[in-house]
């Protein structure tokens, strides 16, 4: 039950930042960020 509920709070923690990392209405910071990975890679 602990777990699972861990488990569910990880899982809205990761929605919550994908929807902060996703939709902002900065396309150039989306296309920095998209071009430091290339460089990473």
């Amino acid at each position: 039950m602990i777990r699972t509920f861990e488990g569910l709070l990880i899982f809205c923690a990761f929605i919550a930042f994908a929807q902060i990392t996703w939709s902002t209405p900065n396309d150039s910071t989306t296309r920095h960020t998209q071009v430091n990975n290339e460089q990473i890679i």
